[in-house]
């Protein structure tokens, strides 16, 4: 059956700050930990998704075809390589994002792009189609990301840089439009990045994932880059329950307190940043805090490092 494709997306839709997106009363950073330069495993881990009943979070890597299981310890302050899953390369293989859902994988690669389905064994369920505007997507800035709502039956996409035909790629005047997309309705909402933060040469921004809160709020992670300057990563609340996508900043990785935390090997402008692509919403603390999972794509690069960051939220609320 041919994908329905229903498109709420033009260039006035474009996402912008509102109070109707608001989600926090604040964030603190709860923990980090540097995953073992001893253990290939960390490598190209661009991805990750909670799974609430295993108690684990699921990692992609962008360099094998693989999803590996991050166990946290009691206190969500160091992280344990599990089981991993070998998955089946039925596509060209550039793994951006995992969504966990019960007795199955989703997993989005950039090349192509694709999604494919999978279970928790590995073996190749189906691939999902996409609508056919993903076939203008920009060599090597095309899905980056994909999670599973709550209803475990409608995935969210998204590219990282604007299509080709609806514009830049982002630079420190303008930042660059996006495609949230709801699969398999094919609804597409317009999200607008940030401008660079930094006026640097060849700098881009983009948006490296997206996050449900609730059927029609997200948390999107968009993460720039300047050479020589380093990162910037900015997690914003959207909300699309209205014609515009509504956002509003929840936090800005650069802008917490990182006494003790050491500096990557490369240039960044902060402790705590790095190239920072995967987001999950984790559980509650006993005091009501929200914990978010981000891992930084290390690219084996020596110069850069495969991090968690264990961030705590207060009054994270899913629903407007």
């Amino acid at each position: 059956m041919a994908l329905r494709l229903v498109v709420v997306f033009a260039l006035f839709f474009a996402a912008a700050p509102d109070a109707r997106a608001e989600c926090s009363g604040g964030v603190t950073l709860h923990a980090f930990y540097d995953l073992p330069r001893d253990d290939d495993r960390r490598h190209g881990l661009s991805g990750i998704a909670w799974d609430a009943e295993a108690g684990v979070l699921w990692a992609v890597s962008d360099s094998r075809p693989s999803i590996v299981a991050l166990r946290p310890d009691a206190g969500w302050k160091t992280f344990a390589f599990g089981e991993t899953v070998t998955l089946p390369l039925r596509i060209k293989w550039d793994a951006e994002a995992v969504a966990s859902g019960g007795d199955r994988f989703f997993v989005g690669a950039e090349a192509g792009p694709a999604v494919i389905e999978i279970d928790r064994n590995g073996r190749f369920l189906r691939e999902v189609e996409l609508p056919a505007s993903f076939r203008k997507s920009r060599d090597n800035h095309g899905l980056e990301s994909l999670a599973l709502l709550p209803d475990r039956k409608t995935l969210v996409v998204a590219n990282e840089h604007a299509f080709e035909g609806d514009g830049g790629m982002g630079d420190a005047r303008e930042g660059t439009l996006v495609r949230l997309t709801l699969l398999p309705a094919g609804t597409q909402h317009a999200y607008r990045s940030d401008p660079v933060f930094d006026a640097g040469p060849e700098g881009r921004v983009g948006v490296v994932d997206v996050t449900p809160l609730s059927a029609t709020r997200f948390l999107v992670t968009e993460r720039h880059y300047v050479p020589h300057v380093g990162n910037a990563v900015r997690i914003y609340c959207a909300d699309l329950a209205g014609d515009a996508v509504k956002k509003s900043l929840l936090v800005d990785v650069g802008n917490l307190p990182a006494d003790g935390v050491p500096p990557p090997p490369g240039a960044q402008r902060h402790p705590l940043l790095d190239n920072f692509e995967g987001l999950a919403v984790g559980p509650n603390l006993p005091d009501g805090r929200r914990l978010l999972f981000l891992v930084s794509d290390d690219n084996s690069n020596p110069r850069q490092v495969a991090r968690v960051l264990v961030l705590a939220v207060t009054r994270l609320m899913e629903k407007p």
